[in-house]
């Protein structure tokens, strides 16, 4: 207010705006001599990722909205369960998943980009998402629970996790109906450099 448009900052305008999570800004852009111009969008929330210390609510850029301490805060439209476990199956720690995972809030490599935007575009198909860490091993696995039943397996997804997902996702979408109701899709990458990926239909 009462403010010369030259001292007024975009950044601090951005950082104003969306401390509302559900905002997003996509642009400001000054109109001089006093006008000023900002395109917004509304983030809503697709995926409900578990933690030990509560619920973390994320859109589908995986950008985290709100978080809770109880599931019963769950609202809106039907929203896929992310989890991570490690080997021994136990939910790791919120410091864990959200810096090791989705490198809040900058550094994020680009295959996890990739891997972030594959699962953003099928996450509607999946009941849940889970990651399966080896921390012996630097590595981790990428489960996805189908709607229908069918269970992705991505091994070994720190090592062309992009890749891999992308294959997985594209051999379970031309699955037939019939096979989409159970069994499981393992999802690996032959020395050859090819990416295999081979269904069971008991999932074993």
């Amino acid at each position: 207010k009462n403010k010369s448009i030259f001292f007024v900052s975009e950044k601090e305008i951005e950082r104003e705006i969306t401390s509302n999570r559900y905002l997003k800004v996509l642009s400001v852009k000054k109109k001089y001599p006093c006008t000023i111009v900002v395109e917004l969008a509304e983030r809503g929330e697709r995926y409900a990722l578990k933690t030990s210390n509560g619920w973390y609510f994320l859109d589908d850029e995986f950008f985290a909205v709100r978080s809770s301490a109880e599931s019963s805060s769950l609202r809106g439209e039907k929203l896929t369960l992310v989890s991570f476990y490690d080997v021994s199956g136990e939910e790791m720690p919120q410091s864990c998943t959200l810096k090791q995972v989705f490198s809040f809030p900058d550094g994020t490599n680009e295959n996890v980009r990739e891997m972030l935007k594959l699962l953003g575009d099928t996450g509607e198909n999946m009941n849940e998402i889970r990651f399966v860490f080896t921390p012996e091993k630097g590595n981790y696995r990428i489960l996805l629970y189908s709607v229908e039943g069918v269970v992705i397996e991505i091994r070994k997804a720190g090592e062309f996790g992009d890749q891999k997902l992308a294959a997985g996702i594209e051999y379970y979408k031309n699955l037939p109906v019939e096979r989409k109701m159970r069994g499981k899709i393992l999802v690996n990458r032959l020395d050859s450099g090819e990416i295999s990926c081979v269904h069971t239909p008991s999932g074993d």
